[in-house]
């Protein structure tokens, strides 16, 4: 819709119009006394409210009102004699939604001036009759109705202009002669959860502006006519789950669209690049987008874009750059996005780009830094994020820069210069590196965390209304507490600004716990504020948790990240489940935990936004359930069922059943027994197909049988890093299955004999091995092989002439150093730089 005009008024223009409104409004309270009946019959709008019957001695006054309303009378049956009653020839406004009412009475069409009308709510169906005399209504509110079907003399409201039918969950049939509506300007459908098809003619609504059919569940397709709703500005379909088709055509007006959560929509037309005047489109959660056409750069009018949740959406469009007018980017959880345009930087008016949950997005384009009026860049649970090339100081507008989670990626070149940014979120990063020592001093203070001693007898726990001006707060020394007293007035749960906080304890011998206040006792008194968004305990010793922990989803319902790390004594975790926020989720170094099961999930839809995940340092944890069972007959329900990242180190006894989580970046390291549960977890409807994986310190020895679904599980997998394992010399002719492979690192192991059917291969690393004799005719064998580098193995092979020029021939970018009898061989773009072999045989 077109921005509304916004007026100012006099306060002397305000006083008057007050002063003119005491005289012509009424407001009669059945529950308050003296105000039961009118004082004169002057009164031209009147509201009753608490009332069980009309009040007859108001009769004067309200046969003169151009507008009455009923608030909160219930208990008032609207019927024919009770509208009979304040029949007023001058009424405009009536609402009897306050009401108790089943149906709409016959004598309402005796209201010949009536121009607003609202009935939501009513229980019964709609009779033929029931706007036959309604000729000068505009606006009818028939909202939250329990009627099946509009009656076909809705045609003669002619002068209807707005009608409203939202959340009528029964309706299933809207009459063609709807159509004959020809003022009908705003039309809202929403919730209609029962409708299952539109008239043929609906396209015959010329003047129809705005139109919300959102959640219209079981509506499967839209007729050819919607066409011709030339005057649509505002158009809402979202949730409509079942539609694959959409008919766009003729739209030129149209401003605002929301297309989210249509799971089904493929691809758009090409008609939907001629929506030259769209400023606003929301395609989030349109699972299936596969793409954008080619054209959509033309909608030069666009200043947001939500493309949020577009699963296997791979790319944007060249044109996509011609969108010089945006200024709000979500590309947020497009997991297949595996690359951003390289004239991004041409969208100079961008002042939001949120990429966050990119998983796939390995690098931004350099020109990322020319955004000048970017304000809020969003790159967290981005895990792949490897590079952000050049200087991000131009960006002198910034104010909020988020890398949470961004495992790979160093902090951007230039964040001194950022004048004007004052927050900088790093969660996850342990270490950081910068470019040059104003960056770091920067980065080290925006990412300071105020600590206090709680050990300390000087402790500044008076003064923590200062300390508590920050957003961030670390406790240390939570179990060398002496005194309960100072944290009784605490308040913690107060400080409302507060975004970060880390409880962490030191280590204690036996004799010194004795001297001091119990860990769980303490931990009890320290309830966060609900604004928490960032929460570390560290090194806690108490058996049990607090209260407050055992119902963070109440107590901490905006908790995004959580870490629970070096519980010496606790032998379960807290239900963590049902955090409807929470991202990023850290479990380490707690020995006694045995078995997570059916409790930490809380209940069904668990983790529902959790990307990150892991776990560390368990040696006694042995299972961990990843699906929780149903009262119905289907499947069960997955307990990650939106996983990016799943890292499990040091875990040797684990197995996850039935299965491992399904997750894009997969990270097993010193995981003995946990590749024992691979062949269940793939037997599954693979949702989210593994595209990253990593072992180390592992045996993957295979059964000849187990090895075939073990690779046959992974045939979306692109990168695969194996350091420190046994067993690759086992690996037969089924790693041929590993169809979609691009990138192999291996490190300190064997060389799999079958190397050289891995025929999708674009990109080889080895380092510290020992390669077999004939490995040169594994190279041969790899025909999109464009990147080689092998360090320091040892090698009895030999480099006939011959082959040595095959290779070189075939390979463009070559790097050896220290392999057999060769020092150095490099070669970039297929041009030979250095060669030096000590013998060539």
């Amino acid at each position: 819709m077109k921005a509304a005009r916004v007026f100012q008024m006099h306060d002397l223009v305000y006083d008057l119009a007050r002063c003119v409104a005491n005289e012509e409004f009424l407001f009669m309270d059945a529950k308050k006394s003296g105000m039961t009946s009118a004082r004169n019959d002057h009164y031209r709008h009147i509201v009753l409210m608490n009332y069980v019957e009309v009040p007859m001695n108001s009769k004067a006054a309200l046969c003169k009102a151009k507008s009455l309303h009923f608030r909160d009378c219930k208990r008032l049956q609207i019927s024919g004699r009770s509208l009979s009653l304040t029949l007023s020839k001058f009424l405009r406004v009536l609402d009897i939604s306050g009401c108790s009412m089943l149906g709409l009475p016959s004598q309402l069409n005796q209201m010949k001036q009536l121009r607003y009308l609202d009935a939501s709510g009513m229980q019964n169906e709609l009779k033929q009759e029931s706007f036959a005399g309604l000729k000068c209504l505009n606006a009818l509110n028939l909202s939250a109705g329990y009627f099946q079907k509009l009656p076909v003399q809705i045609v003669n409201l002619e002068k209807l202009h707005y009608l409203n039918l939202h959340g009528c969950s029964r309706l299933m049939l809207i009459p063609e002669s709807i159509c004959e509506l020809r003022d009908l300007v705003h039309l809202d459908l929403s919730g209609c959860i029962n409708l299952r098809v539109l008239p043929t003619s609906f396209g015959k609504l010329h003047k129809l502006s705005f139109l919300d059919m959102s959640g219209c569940l079981n509506l499967v397709s839209l007729p050819e006519s919607f066409c011709d709703l030339r005057s649509l500005e505002n158009l809402n379909l979202s949730s409509f789950h079942e539609l694959r088709e959409l008919p766009l055509g003729n739209h030129q007006e149209l401003l605002i669209l929301d297309m989210s959560n249509c799971h089904k929509i493929q691809i758009l037309p090409m008609s939907f690049c001629n929506l030259l005047h769209l400023e606003d489109l929301n395609l989030s959660c349109c699972y299936e987008l596969q793409e954008l056409p080619e054209d959509f750069g033309k909608n030069r009018g666009l200043r947001i874009l939500d493309l949020s949740n577009c699963h296997r959406l791979q790319t944007l469009p060249d044109s996509f750059t011609d969108l010089v007018n945006i200024e709000k980017l979500i590309l947020s959880d497009c997991w297949e996005l595996v690359q951003l345009p390289e004239l991004l930087g041409f969208l100079q008016k961008i002042q939001v780009l949120d990429l966050s949950c990119c998983s796939q997005l390995f690098a931004l384009p350099e020109s990322v830094t020319k955004l000048t009026n970017l304000e809020h860049l969003n790159l967290s649970c981005c895990i792949s994020l490897e590079k952000m090339p050049g200087d991000y100081g131009s960006l002198k507008k910034l104010k909020l820069l988020n890398i949470s989670y961004c495992f790979k990626v160093r902090i951007p070149n230039g964040i001194a210069n950022m004048s004007n940014l004052k927050c900088l979120m790093a969660v996850g990063l342990d270490g950081y590196s910068c470019g040059n020592k104003d960056d770091f001093n920067i980065v080290s203070s925006l990412l300071c965390m105020p600590r206090i001693d709680l050990s300390k007898k000087d402790s500044p726990i008076g003064d923590f209304h200062g300390i508590l001006k920050h957003k961030r707060l670390h406790l240390f020394g939570l179990g060398n507490v002496q005194s309960i007293d100072e944290f009784e007035n605490l308040g913690l749960c107060r400080h409302q600004q507060l975004n970060s906080l880390r409880l962490s304890s030191s280590y204690m011998n036996g004799n010194e716990v004795a001297k001091f206040i119990p860990d769980d006792i303490v931990l009890e008194k320290i309830i966060p504020p609900r604004t928490l968004e960032h929460f570390e305990l560290l090194g806690y010793h108490g058996s049990e948790f607090p209260e407050w922990m055992l119902n963070l989803t109440t107590i901490l319902p905006n908790l995004v990240h959580l870490k629970l790390s070096g519980l010496a004594t606790c032998d379960h975790l807290p239900p963590l489940g049902q955090l409807p926020n929470l991202q990023s989720l850290v479990i380490e170094c707690i020995p006694n935990v045995k078995a997570v099961g059916e409790v930490f999930a809380g209940g069904s839809r668990a983790f529902l936004k959790l990307r990150d995940l892991t776990i560390s340092g368990m040696p006694n944890l042995e299972r961990w359930l990843t699906t929780l069972s149903t009262t119905n007959e289907e499947a069960h329900v997955y307990v990650f069922p939106n996983l990016h990242h799943l890292k499990v180190s040091w875990c040797p006894k684990l197995i996850f059943e039935p299965s491992l989580p399904q997750c894009l970046l997969l990270e097993i390291d010193a995981c003995g027994e946990i590749l024992q549960g691979w062949t269940a977890s793939h037997s599954q409807i693979n949702l989210r197909p593994t595209r990253r994986l990593s072992f180390q310190f592992c045996d993957l020895s295979f059964s000849r049988g187990d090895q075939l679904h073990f690779f046959s599980s992974l045939s979306s997998l692109k990168f695969l890093t194996v350091r420190s394992c046994e067993g690759l010399d086992t690996w037969g002719e089924s790693i041929g299955t590993l169809t979609s492979l691009e990138v192999l690192e291996l490190s300190l192991c064997d060389i799999p004999m079958f190397l050289g059917r891995i025929a999708s291969l674009q990109s080889l690393s080895i380092e510290m091995c020992h390669l077999p004799c004939d490995f040169s005719h594994y190279l041969l064998q790899l025909p999109f092989l464009r990147q080689l580098q092998i360090v320091c193995c040892n090698a009895k092979l030999e480099l006939p002439g011959e082959i040595t020029r095959a290779i070189l021939a075939r390979i463009p970018n070559i790097s050896i150093h220290n392999v057999g009898c060769v020092r150095h061989i490099e070669q970039e773009n297929g041009i030979c730089q250095n060669v030096s072999v000590d013998k060539v045989s």
